[in-house]
């Protein structure tokens, strides 16, 4: 005998009733239930691993001091980026995070940062922007059919034969 309080007793009835009057757990919120206590708002920042109620605490980005800097911004001394933690400037804050306070996403909540903001100097960004397009450049003109003409064919065809033979 299957249980009636899940609505599946006969056949033909729905597998699962929807949950009449069932709200999200989070005080405030009377939004309906989706999944694990929480409404659909909730349960989507709990799954990106962001705070799920008041994610702010209702804190002013810029305006709100943070440890030694402000909440939800990233401040610069001209070419360094200056820690919440210890007030001391970096060129990669997120190194230093890491070897010095611990988990980079959890330094990001605590203080408001978005998963977007880059915690490393402009410096090293345009660096690393230029690496990237250098290396697609160089892919690009590996690829083009003036490189395979200028190959040798028989070493082209022994390599496909060794191949062959490993596989």
């Amino acid at each position: 005998m299957r249980r009636t309080e899940h609505g599946i007793s006969k056949p033909g009835e729905p597998k699962r009733l929807p949950a009449k009057g069932r709200e999200c757990s989070i005080p405030g919120c009377h939004d309906p239930m989706f999944s694990r206590l929480l409404c659909r708002k909730h349960y989507r920042r709990a799954a990106k691993g962001l705070p799920i109620a008041d994610p702010d605490d209702s804190k002013t980005v810029g305006v709100t001091r943070s440890g030694k800097s402000y909440w939800g911004i990233v401040e610069h001394d001209g070419e360094r980026l200056i820690c919440h933690e210890c007030g001391k400037s970096y060129l990669n804050l997120a190194v230093h995070i890491a070897m010095a306070h611990g988990p980079v996403k959890q330094y990001r909540i605590s203080h408001g940062l978005t998963m977007r903001q880059p915690l490393r100097a402009e410096r090293l960004q345009e660096a690393a922007r230029a690496k990237g397009k250098t290396l697609a450049r160089n892919l690009a003109s590996s690829r083009s059919p003036e490189t395979l003409s200028l190959a040798d064919h028989d070493l082209i065809i022994r390599g496909n034969r060794i191949s062959r033979q490993h596989h």
